[in-house]
């Protein structure tokens, strides 16, 4: 049968329009769709969004699922307390204390997750109501929170009424007992985050504490050590500090480097001491001194000097002066008796009178040597006669009687060095 024309060319003029209707479709499935509106999201289910604060920049890495906390409903005032925590654990995210307040101020008690759980938190100070946050440090999120309740703590301190100033002070307490917490003395008027001489309550009831070493009415203290300075005073009772009986006596007069027996009277507290100074020296100032617990009397070494001096009972603690006590010091006398002349190097014999006093010497040293500064000498414990040699230099030169204690020349003679 021969072939229609027609139909042939029906055939061709569907199949170029089912070409034309496919080539369109995939060009439309590969162009861009239109932006469509978003759907509002949820409070459960948006997305955080980027903090306006600076926070070291996006960090695409950040965990933000949900967090929980377990800890105590309830703990006292200043201890320490155990937070089990379950979160992404992100590099700076912690677990916070927060005061939910409006317009609170930041605690500062908080741990890093990065130690791990359980953490040990401290509880603060004031009692109320709290709570725990689990804070994502970077996007500045708070993933997971828990209420906690503070419980007032009480604290009771008792002692004697009056101690002598600078003595122990036996305290009996009772109190929380919490890490840091200590028992001070201080003047009323000082404020709750001042202390003085303290003693840890760690060191169990009764304690002892050093009273302060001025007279007057003082205020123990068990005072509750918080973070950040934030400490509270817990109990506090007056004391009274008073100033003992105290003297001292000695001879009005000495020969200066000799040593005087000083009889005293006083507290006898810990690092007490009496010591002879120039008179009108401040009170701080010390000379030679001995510790009172030394005994009674003590025996007190003069400085070799010509002057008014004081003899003075002063308190371990702070320097207090209590007694007072002149005295009036004289130099020993000293003579020399020598050749006067000698080669350069040579030894010459010295004869001398003198106190003998303990590190006294005689030297030979160039006209116009300072007094503090000796050439070859001779302890005169070794006896009168010395041989001393004399300075290896021609000139004129000069043989001294030196004071162990204060290089003090006591006697001087004039020698001359002659080649």
């Amino acid at each position: 049968m021969a072939k229609n024309p027609s139909r042939s060319l029906v055939w061709l003029v569907l199949l170029l329009l089912a070409t034309v209707a496919l080539q369109a479709l995939r060009l439309r499935s590969c162009a861009k769709p239109e932006k469509s509106a978003e759907p509002a999201a949820s409070a459960s289910t948006a997305t955080p969004a980027p903090s306006t604060e600076r926070s070291g920049g996006a960090h695409a890495d950040e965990v933000l699922t949900p967090a929980t906390l377990r800890a105590p409903a309830r703990v006292a005032a200043g201890s320490r307390f155990a937070v089990e925590w379950v979160g992404p654990n992100n590099p700076g995210d912690s677990i916070e204390i927060v005061n939910p307040a409006p317009g609170a101020k930041p605690l500062g008690l908080t741990r890093p997750t990065s130690a791990g759980t359980p953490l040990e938190l401290i509880a603060p100070l004031e009692p109320g109501n709290y709570e725990l946050h689990y804070f994502a440090r970077r996007s500045r999120k708070v993933l997971g929170s828990a209420a906690i309740a503070v419980d007032p703590v009480m604290a009771t301190v008792e002692a004697a009424e009056a101690v002598a100033l600078g003595s122990p002070c036996t305290i009996t307490w009772t109190g929380p007992k919490n890490a840091g917490d200590f028992i001070t003395i201080v003047k009323p008027s000082a404020p709750d985050s001042a202390y003085g001489n303290y003693t840890d309550t760690s060191k169990g009831s009764p304690l002892v504490v050093v009273a302060p070493a001025e007279s007057g009415t003082f205020e123990i203290r068990y005072v509750a050590k918080g973070q950040g300075g934030s400490d509270k005073v817990l109990a506090r009772r007056n004391l009274t500090v008073q100033v003992p009986e105290v003297g001292v006596t000695a001879p009005d007069s000495a020969v200066g480097g000799s040593t005087v027996s000083v009889g005293w009277v006083g507290p006898n507290n810990a690092g007490d001491y009496v010591t002879v100074v120039p008179k009108g020296a401040a009170d701080a100032v010390y000379g030679n001194y001995v510790n009172t617990q030394k005994g009674n009397p003590i025996a007190l070494l003069m400085p070799v000097d010509d002057l008014d001096a004081e003899i003075r009972y002063v308190s371990g603690q702070g320097r207090k002066v209590l007694a007072r006590r002149p005295i009036r010091l004289t130099l020993p006398s000293a003579s020399l008796k020598a050749a006067a002349e000698t080669a350069p190097g040579a030894a010459v014999s010295v004869e001398w009178s003198g106190p003998n006093y303990a590190g006294d010497y005689i030297t030979i040293v160039p006209l116009g040597t300072a007094d503090a500064v000796h050439g070859t000498y001779k302890n005169t414990s070794s006896g009168s006669p010395v041989s001393v040699a004399a300075p290896k230099q021609a000139g004129d030169a000069e043989i001294r009687y030196v004071t162990g204690q204060g290089n003090k020349v006591l006697a001087r003679q004039a020698i001359r060095v002659a080649p």
